[in-house]
């Protein structure tokens, strides 16, 4: 008989709960996943963001959404050493190569321990996922023109929240400066023409082969 859970990620088999995704704006979260943007769940104690980010996880893992690689990584477990940082960060690297397993992903697993030692423990989190993204690049296939153009679009639309985050700076004196310029000059019949503020200085120059002024 299910049951409702209060502790601990809730499992739709054994408990009583919403669709955790229902409760969120997917779309706005898939926005933040294919920009490659960081996004902060934020909510109280036993509201359903552990089940949340699971339920997230398994979605972008399905493939109906893109393709990606996603894992769910408890980084809690290197309280346990304090202050021995190497430690922390050995706990750190074995949880996530635990968190791959299920995806039938070994890499992490096979070289968490020789990224420590190489990298130290301060740079090893960050060379392991560097590593592991580069090993999963399928370098076998040659690039051809529809690639780019399909890299060029998707590099265009990535910018859209960029976009949104500057138009503020729209309202500043010094972008109005070069701005509003322009905008004169593409409303005026003289349109394509922009006047820039020396427009109306000129400068006496040589021609070749002619002496004097």
């Amino acid at each position: 008989m299910r049951f409702f859970n209060t502790a601990g990620p809730v499992r739709s088999d054994d408990h009583s709960a919403m669709p955790p995704l229902d409760r969120m704006d997917v779309e706005a979260l898939l926005a933040f996943v294919r920009d490659r943007q960081y996004f902060v769940l934020h909510a109280p104690r036993q509201t359903g963001k552990t089940s949340a980010l699971i339920a997230l996880r398994d979605l972008l893992n399905s493939g109906e959404v893109g393709d990606f690689r996603c894992v769910n990584v408890n980084v809690e477990v290197a309280q346990m050493a304090r202050d021995d940082v190497a430690e922390g960060m050995r706990a750190v690297l074995s949880s996530l190569a635990d968190s791959a397993l299920p995806l039938g992903d070994e890499y992490p697993a096979g070289v968490r321990l020789d990224v420590l030692a190489d990298m130290g423990p301060e740079n090893a989190l960050k060379g392991l996922l560097t590593r592991w993204c580069k090993a999963g690049r399928d370098r076998s296939r040659a690039i051809e023109e529809d690639d780019v153009y399909a890299a060029r679009e998707e590099l265009i639309l990535s910018r859209r929240t960029h976009l949104d985050q500057l138009a503020h700076k729209l309202e500043e004196a010094r972008v109005r400066r070069v701005v509003e310029p322009m905008r004169r000059a593409r409303d005026s019949p003289r349109s394509g023409r922009v006047d820039a503020p020396d427009a109306g200085k000129r400068t006496a120059r040589r021609r070749p082969g002619k002496a004097g002024p």
